[in-house]
């Protein structure tokens, strides 16, 4: 069993600063109003946590294919596939995904996936933010999306290749 693990509070802090750098893009361009309309501060912790967890329940989804009998170390205790707010290795308020890695699942695969849940929530965060706010944003829905379909392709990622082929005459 593979466990992906985050703080909330870090992840939210990445959206932040990607929010920042979002407005400096748009000062630059000679777009002083967005400066309020687009930043995220600490008032909008609570919004930007809710929509963490809509985002995590759509990574979650991606991912129950491989999240079925989860047991503890013991092999006793059922786990949850996805837990938000919990404390995971003594580290508090962090949301994790739990999932069987099934044999031929390269071990490579496991730091890309990793990375693109990071970064498939960030996007989707700086998308209901920017929808929230009226302001454009379909490109972070865009870049969420095609973190899902990574997500997908690195987990059907095999350790060997299969001849196809072979099968057909």
């Amino acid at each position: 069993m593979i466990t992906f693990n985050y703080k909330i509070s870090d992840l939210i802090n990445n959206v932040k600063v990607l929010s920042l750098l979002r407005v400096n893009t748009m000062l630059d361009k000679g777009s002083e109003s967005v400066v309020d309309d687009f930043s995220i501060n600490d008032e909008d912790e609570s919004l930007v946590t809710k929509y963490l967890k809509t985002g995590c329940s759509l990574i979650a989804n991606v991912l129950s294919g491989y999240a079925r009998n989860l047991l503890d170390v013991d092999g006793v205790t059922e786990l949850e596939a996805f837990e938000f707010d919990v404390t995971y290795d003594s580290v508090e308020h962090s949301f994790l995904f739990r999932v069987n890695m099934p044999d031929t699942w390269p071990t490579s695969a496991m730091i890309l996936i990793d990375d693109t849940i990071k970064d498939g929530l960030e996007n989707y965060i700086l998308y209901r933010i920017a929808k929230h706010k009226m302001i454009e944003g379909e490109s972070y829905y865009l870049s969420f999306d095609d973190s899902v379909k990574m997500i997908r392709s690195y987990i059907h990622r095999r350790t060997t290749t299969v001849n196809r082929a072979k099968n057909l005459f």
